[in-house]
């Protein structure tokens, strides 16, 4: 797995302890849902201040075969010292699944508002959110693989 991190935020939230944080859960999290397919992988997380105001925590995007881009929203660090730790790897474990789901070739987007999953289409303006199975399929595991993150790491 390559890791990248961008912090393209006002503030400049990446401390060590956060690039640690955000790289040990997307090793843990790609490592139980992909096992070696997880090598493959190429990804970027973007911490960024536009997140709140499209109106999510965070969101991935496929740039190439096995290249992503995920964003985190800033204001994921605006939580007290308890939550923030949790709130951070319960989002960016939900974004794993969408990488995991692209590599494994269950998520595929043909346009900015066609997308394919387990070979369906679905036509994102007719779908609403919590419809989309790939969402639903994150939001089922996102809280378990924060729990093996936390526990792994002795949070």
């Amino acid at each position: 797995m390559r890791f990248y991190l961008e912090d393209i935020t006002e503030d400049q939230f990446v401390t060590e302890e956060i690039e640690s944080l955000l790289y040990d859960t997307t090793k843990i999290v790609l490592d139980n849902l992909l096992g070696k397919k997880a090598e493959k992988v190429d990804l970027t997380i973007i911490i960024d201040d536009d997140c709140y105001d499209e109106g999510c925590d965070g969101y991935c995007i496929e740039t190439d075969k096995n290249t992503f881009d995920v964003f985190l929203g800033s204001h994921l660090w605006q939580w007290d010292e308890d939550k923030k730790i949790r709130e951070i790897v319960t989002t960016l474990a939900h974004e794993l699944v969408h990488v995991a789901q692209f590599v494994k070739g269950l998520l595929k987007n043909k346009s900015a508002e066609i997308t394919v999953y387990e070979k369906k289409t679905f036509i994102l303006s007719e779908t609403d959110y919590e419809d989309r199975p790939w969402e639903k399929e994150a939001f089922a595991l996102q809280t378990l693989l924060a729990n093996i993150v936390i526990n792994q790491m002795g949070e």
